[in-house]
């Protein structure tokens, strides 16, 4: 009879991901000190040629000085905070690195690419074994590493079920080890597996134990059977390529929730990392082929998006917590003292606009991007603290996205086209000038509010919550879309910067 041991169950998902189409590199032929080494040292954990040739290929109008810059962001990652590292990380994995560079004599604004998401036939999939990372003289060598152009973004832990003392939470006590030990490995790891050789898990690095769930089908057809290990099903299922390069791109989020002590009055933001279970992504992948059918079909929505698994820059513009935990705290008295002039000043005042930009307003209304239908969908039921949002609102010789007249906040939606610096500068000029008039904006990327609409609703409820408090005693400013908000300017009424 065989004896089982954790060498078998390594070399058993091995032989699954080689199925896969994964290449299998055993990493001491790789090591600094092999004969064809792909790291400078064992405390690096990216294989850079690999990644370099991805780049390459991936972002071909990209030139050159371009896509290293970027390169060398991706290798400079570093924060005391190893959540913090991992969500820049996961930012610029799947939102792409802005770069610029001089084309034709002026400035262009492009976005380098490190996994082409759309086709996963042209990314480099490897799983390595024996993958050995030193880090203050700490040296550590988890089991299996799944790499990805050269990035390692899933680490797996594997146990043997025939040892008592082998279970499934030592191997998550392992990856704990491994995150305080040689956390540079982590700060590039999309999620983690865990394994005794029969029950298999998934979960991220801010997971407990029991927050690592099973992955119970490998077709998203039919729950596997119990006679099949679920290690197997789990790597079918899960870490197929679509699969897995889906689940980084669209399915997991950052999460931030607050805690308020009712002595201090001081609030502490954290963040917790979020992976969908199996049935949340099938699930989510069905509801949003069926609003896809639906766009194409609702004229109110301005016709078919781009689908998901495209190339969606994620250039957060939102009031971004970079840490792990923060604290803030707000002095209530201070805030109105300082802002008792600024409040007065616009007293009673009626923010003007363009009546020419009335009809283009109602155009807009009939013809809003999917993300504007999302969140407004959202806001238009007073889910903000039950505060009022108009969209498509007239202000000034612009129109802004969604507008709050009590708190005068604009909130902006940026699709692709505000990457471009023209674009861009037409944004700056916009917002200085609505901004001179008291407008505050906050602005979101399009595919945040389609990816993570809960982070853009905190993100609104936060900033609300931060600063209402500077408006208390001003009366609410009329909606700039009612009669008798003129603009009287001579000016020409062309319409700039919407």
């Amino acid at each position: 009879m065989t004896r089982i041991t954790e060498n078998t169950i390594e070399d058993f998902a091995i032989k699954l991901l080689e199925g896969l189409g994964y290449a299998y590199v055993y990493a001491p032929n790789i090591a600094p000190d092999s004969k064809n080494p792909e790291r400078s040292t064992y405390e690096e954990v990216l294989l850079n040629s690999r990644m370099t040739e991805a780049v390459q290929r991936i972002n071909p109008t990209v030139p050159v000085e371009a896509q290293e810059e970027a390169i060398k962001e991706m290798q400079r990652i570093h924060s005391p905070e190893l959540l913090t590292n991992n969500e820049s990380f996961h930012r610029m994995l799947t939102g792409g690195k802005k770069v610029s560079y001089q084309k034709d004599g002026n400035q262009r604004g492009d976005l380098v690419w490190f996994i082409d998401f759309n086709t996963p036939e042209n990314n480099d999939f490897v799983v390595a074994n024996q993958f050995t990372v030193i880090e203050d003289g700490i040296n550590k060598r988890p089991d299996v590493v799944l790499f990805v152009n050269g990035i390692p973004l899933v680490v797996i832990e594997l146990k043997n079920a025939v040892d008592d003392k082998a279970t499934i939470k030592s191997a998550w006590n392992q990856i704990e080890t491994y995150k305080a030990t040689i956390p540079g490995l982590f700060t590039y790891n999309a999620f983690t597996v865990i394994s005794d050789g029969l029950e298999a898990r998934a979960g991220t690095i801010s997971s407990g134990l029991s927050r690592f769930m099973k992955w119970k089908t490998s077709d998203g057809k039919t729950e596997a059977s119990g006679l099949i290990p679920e290690l197997e099903t789990l790597i079918k299922g899960m870490l197929n390529k679509e699969t897995l390069l889906d689940l980084i791109q669209h399915f997991i989020v950052f999460e931030k929730s607050k805690k308020e002590d009712a002595k201090t009055g001081v609030t502490t933001i954290t963040t917790v990392k979020k992976l969908a279970a199996y049935h949340q992504y099938y699930a989510v992948n069905r509801a949003v082929e069926s609003v896809l059918r639906a766009v194409g079909k609702n004229p109110l929505l301005g016709g078919v998006p781009e689908g998901r698994g495209g190339s969606f820059p994620t250039n957060i513009k939102t009031p971004q917590i970079q840490r792990e935990s923060i604290t803030i705290k707000k002095d209530n008295k201070n805030s109105n003292e300082n802002n008792l002039e600024h409040q007065q000043s616009f007293r009673r005042k009626i923010l003007p606009y363009n009546p020419k930009l009335k009809e283009l307003a109602r155009k807009l209304r009939k013809n809003m991007t999917l993300s504007e239908v999302l969140l407004w969908n959202e806001l238009k039921q007073k889910k903000m603290l039950g505060i009022d949002f108009d969209r498509q609102c007239p202000i000034d010789e612009y129109i802004v996205d969604f507008y709050c007249k009590d708190l005068m906040l604009a909130v902006e939606i940026d699709g692709n086209s505000h990457d471009y610096e023209e674009v861009a500068k037409k944004d700056k000029r916009r917002q200085q000038r609505l901004e001179s008039m008291g407008v505050r904006f906050l602005r979101f990327d399009d595919i945040e509010v389609k990816k993570n609409m809960r982070n853009v609703l905190l993100s609104i409820q936060y900033w609300i919550e931060a600063h209402g408090d500077d408006f208390i005693g001003r009366e609410p400013t009329p909606n700039p879309s009612k009669e008798g908000n003129i603009h009287e300017s001579p000016e020409s009424y062309g319409l700039t910067g919407v």
